[in-house]
């Protein structure tokens, strides 16, 4: 007996909206809608061009299912995976889906050093920093190991990155501590790293309460859809649910 029975109505207008009033606030930095999980369940094969016309710089995946999605609707898009892959996903996205992987070890540096070594191309990576999220990443004091992965051969060093923890809680201490040590970490790295490389540390919550620190590029997930992640804030004017219709 099937019993699921949950059906997700979904406003294409309202939710193109929510993502240029995104673009809009940020600007000039470049915005990365987050679509993983099936766009949280509100669907990624029909909400993905929505968001490549509304003027999304990125779209962020998690499997190689979702980034073949994106590939065989042959949208212009750059995909960005937001955790590490798996030497089997690496096989499969180096060959076909074109993905901007993320880094958070030397193993993972390595593989994909390896690998686009291998191929004669280097692989385009974003460098995770863990600040206090306690997920993945290098953590700050590896300086000199950063600086080792930064002079692979194989790798093009295309973001730095960190996540925040608490950003959608009632303090924003630990919010405030983990972007200064992230920041700390890239000016460290500052000679290593490319001129154009992009910084993004930013997710729904931080890119509301603190925009004017947004850097070069945020990830924005929950807003997208017009979800508030806590009560400790408001949503942005012109964002809305992303099920309600408006005139």
């Amino acid at each position: 007996m099937n019993q699921h029975h949950i059906e997700v109505a979904i406003c294409r207008k309202t939710f193109a909206n929510n993502i240029r009033t995104l673009r809009d606030r940020i600007a000039p930095a470049k915005l990365c809608i987050v679509m993983k999980a099936n766009a949280y369940g509100h669907g990624l094969r029909g909400l993905a061009p929505i968001a490549v016309e509304a003027g999304a710089d990125y779209i962020g995946i998690c499997t190689n299912p979702e980034a073949a999605i994106v590939r065989e609707l042959g949208l212009d898009i750059t995909l960005m995976r937001l955790r590490m892959g798996f030497p089997d996903e690496f096989e499969e996205s180096i060959d076909d889906l074109n993905i901007e992987e993320q880094i958070g070890s030397i193993a993972a540096a390595d593989y994909l050093s390896a690998a686009g070594t291998k191929r004669g191309q280097p692989i385009p990576v974003h460098v995770n920093i863990d600040t206090g999220m306690g997920r993945s990443g290098f953590f700050p004091f590896q300086v000199e190991d950063l600086k080792k992965v930064c002079r692979l051969p194989g790798l093009r060093i295309v973001g730095i990155m960190t996540h925040f923890a608490s950003a959608d809680g009632q303090d924003l201490a630990f919010t405030q501590q983990q972007l200064e040590a992230f920041h700390r970490l890239r000016n460290a790295l500052n000679n290593y790293l490319p001129d154009d490389v992009l910084t993004h540390t930013h997710n729904s919550a931080a890119t509301v309460r603190l925009t004017p620190h947004c850097n070069s590029l945020v990830r924005v997930g929950a807003a997208a859809y017009g979800v508030r992640t806590s009560q400790e804030f408001k949503k942005l004017s012109g964002i809305a649910a992303s099920h309600v219709c408006e005139n």
